[in-house]
Order: C-alpha cells, then sequence, then structure tokens
C-alpha cells in the first residue's frame, strides 16, 4: 500500500470528506486528491499532520537491534524534519563560482 491509498484509506474509514479533512489539516482539498490518487507525494510533516487530524497518532520506532534508542529517535526527528524543509525544492538559480587562478608551472 503506498502513501496516497494509506491517506484514503484512513480517510474513509474516519468516514470524512477530503474536504473535512483539508479544512482540519490546513492542506488544501485539491493537494489532498493529488495524494490520494499518487500525482503527488506529501512531504513528512504534511502526511503526519494529515493523518493526525484523522486520529491517528503517529509514532517512530527504531527497528529492533538498531542502535538507535527511542529517546533518540524523538530528539532527532522533529530537528531532520525542520532540515528536510529548509531545503530548497527548486534551484534558485544559477550558481556561480568565482574563478580559481591558473597554477604558473
Amino acid at each position: 500500500m503506498d502513501v496516497g491509498e494509506v491517506l484514503g484509506t484512513l480517510r474513509r474509514q474516519a468516514n470524512m470528506s477530503q474536504l473535512e479533512l483539508a479544512e482540519r489539516s490546513g492542506v488544501a482539498q485539491p493537494v489532498i486528491s493529488l495524494y490520494e490518487h499518487g500525482k503527488r507525494m506529501p512531504a513528512a510533516d504534511v502526511f503526519i499532520a494529515l493523518v493526525e487530524a484523522l486520529g491517528v497518532k503517529v509514532a517512530f520506532e527504531a527497528p529492533p537491534g538498531s542502535p538507535m534508542a527511542e529517546d533518540l529517535v524523538a530528539e532527532v526527528l522533529p530537528d531532520l524534519l525542520l532540515l528536510a524543509d529548509a531545503l530548497p525544492q527548486k534551484p534558485a538559480g544559477e550558481l556561480v563560482f568565482p574563478r580559481l587562478p591558473r597554477s604558473r608551472r
């Protein structure tokens, strides 16, 4: 099951329309439709906001035997999501680098 199918299934189980979910989550209804039809992929924080608006509690769990403790995941994940949101989605323009002097040999 992909993200869109999960979102649509949870929404229907909650007996909620896309419009109601949009009002509760702050995500536009047409965008929710794109997610559910697999035409767009929500960012992690948006997906979490959507499923929490449906009344589903989101928890992250380290796999068995993983060196990451659950408290570390709880500390690192919010910062990681903020960092991912801060990264540019599209190039801001042409990158310009200074000219390097040629070596004289």
